[in-house]
């Protein structure tokens, strides 16, 4: 089967490929795209009942993480820890620039800058798939060093956070489907 479809009108069109399956992608029905909006309304709730139960002041750093693994790398397993290790690395960037001109004067920003600089450089050279240097660091950077909230930023809050609901939708996104898989008797999605 080709890829390409030629015509005199237009040299090369792109043919995507059929599914594996051979039956094409169905969306979701409106009563399943419902239950699918519910069900994130109830998790959001839970995880900011969670996160007031633990006295955590930053959901928001959990909400973003979650964005990025689920929303942008459709929380496959393969990306949980580059995910973390993104998340873990923005925040710690963006308590860098703070921290070292706050303790070294003028000389800190000489000292936090090149290293901010140097790890998003790291990002664009290794690609958005590295360990470390992803595109999840790049989403945390660039939020946290938002100037109205980067200099009200408790790191450790943020941190804190990042952990609680780190592990919170873990267990949610990936804890849930593989118990129901077991109690069905199938093996778990991959």
């Amino acid at each position: 089967m080709s890829l390409v479809h030629e015509t005199p009108a237009s040299p090369a069109i792109p043919v995507p490929l059929p599914p594996a399956d051979g039956l094409p992608p169905t969306a979701p029905g409106p009563l399943q795209a419902g239950v699918g909006v519910a069900l994130f309304v109830v998790l959001v709730i839970a995880f900011h009942g969670l996160s007031h139960w633990l006295g955590l002041t930053e959901p928001w750093v959990a909400f973003l993480w979650l964005l990025c693994w689920a929303g942008i790398d459709e929380h496959r397993p393969q990306r949980w820890l580059p995910n973390l290790l993104g998340a873990a690395c923005g925040i710690l960037i963006g308590w860098i620039l703070r921290w070292s001109p706050a303790e070294f004067a003028p000389a800190g920003a000489l000292i936090g800058l090149p290293l901010a600089l140097l790890a998003l450089g790291r990002t664009f050279m290794k690609g958005p798939h590295g360990l470390l240097a992803n595109n999840t660091l790049w989403i945390f950077f660039t939020v946290i060093t938002v100037p109205s909230l980067h200099l009200a930023l408790d790191f450790r809050q943020a941190f804190a956070s990042l952990a609680a609901g780190v592990g919170f939708f873990t267990a949610v996104l990936m804890g849930v489907p593989w118990l129901v898989a077991k109690w069905r008797g199938r093996p778990a999605r991959a």
